[in-house]
């Protein structure tokens, strides 16, 4: 006999304390168990589980209050749990989610002359002066936004042009920088980041910020600037755009920016083709991003 919700909190415990995954991880197994635990939490075998699971899906999709992306994020810690149900053998057979299918976008971008905007802009304010630099960062080397909130002092190296970045899985990589960013980073560290800071952004008191206060100040500057539609992700899309456009490969990209499966890569290629932007001078990309000590 299965006690779905018991096992459920036993398979979340075997991947924090043997799996080692994020509290980020953690929380989003949590999410998927509220939409899906009041469908499965009541079967009490492999055969009322199956038909369960199905049922879940089909009552959480026609709500309508979720897209079909949202549905099929909800539905990935529920197909784990299923997979170590099977690998357990609590289950004989696996059992597997439909995945809905989506539809293909083109991935939003900035433009060039926002880009520009962005980069020209004169912060006057502490906050102002934070996001600029975290924006410059993020076009020169396609940060995600939790990369560079987390970033510390002693992650940077300055004098060679890099910074050590911990990313998605806590999988840490060396990322380069370029002269022109640096200057930048460095204005902000030198005015705004006290020595006893825990992170490079970091709020006056030397604390790290959060999503909602990165998101809400990248929305200000862009505000100021002119660009209405912008979120923190706009900015790797923009510099992934920039990267293939000034003739790197797809293996650079997958590198640069972490991702330990290629498809997942494949995605930041459905980028507008248009009027080649470089934040930097022209054999900026080549020079850097094609380097293979940087790219291991």
């Amino acid at each position: 006999m299965l006690h779905i919700e018991e096992l459920y909190l036993q398979f979340s415990r075997e991947r924090k304390f043997l799996n080692n995954v994020t509290p980020k991880t953690l929380d989003w197994y949590h999410t998927s168990w509220n939409k899906f635990g009041a469908f499965i939490g009541t079967a009490t075998s492999e055969t009322e589980l199956r038909a369960k699971v199905k049922e879940a899906q089909i009552a959480i999709s026609s709500q309508g209050d979720l897209s079909p992306v949202s549905v099929n994020t909800y539905s990935r810690p529920i197909q784990t749990f299923c997979n170590w149900l099977a690998e357990n053998e609590m289950i004989h057979r696996p059992i597997k989610l439909s995945r809905l299918k989506t539809p293909v976008k083109i991935l939003r971008t900035l433009t060039d002359e926002e880009m520009h905007r962005l980069i020209a802009f004169v912060p006057k304010t502490r906050n102002q002066r934070r996001m600029h630099a975290a924006v410059v960062l993020m076009l020169d080397s396609g940060l995600r936004a939790s990369e560079w909130m987390g970033l510390r002092r002693e992650d940077l190296d300055l004098a060679n042009l890099t910074a050590r970045v911990l990313g998605k899985g806590r999988k840490e990589r060396v990322v380069p920088i370029s002269a022109e960013c640096r200057k930048v980073l460095m204005r902000w560290i030198i005015r705004d980041v006290p020595d006893s800071a825990a992170v490079v952004f970091c709020s006056k008191l030397g604390q790290r910020i959060g999503h909602r206060n990165a998101l809400r100040d990248i929305k200000r500057l862009g505000g100021r600037c002119g660009v209405w539609t912008i979120g923190l992700h706009y900015c790797r899309h923009s510099f992934a755009s920039a990267f293939m456009r000034n003739g790197g490969a797809v293996t650079d990209l997958q590198k640069i920016f972490g991702h330990s499966d290629l498809r997942v890569t494949v995605k930041y290629l459905r980028v507008p083709i248009c009027k080649s932007f470089r934040l930097m001078p022209p054999s900026w990309f080549l020079r850097f991003w094609t380097d293979q000590a940087y790219l291991g």
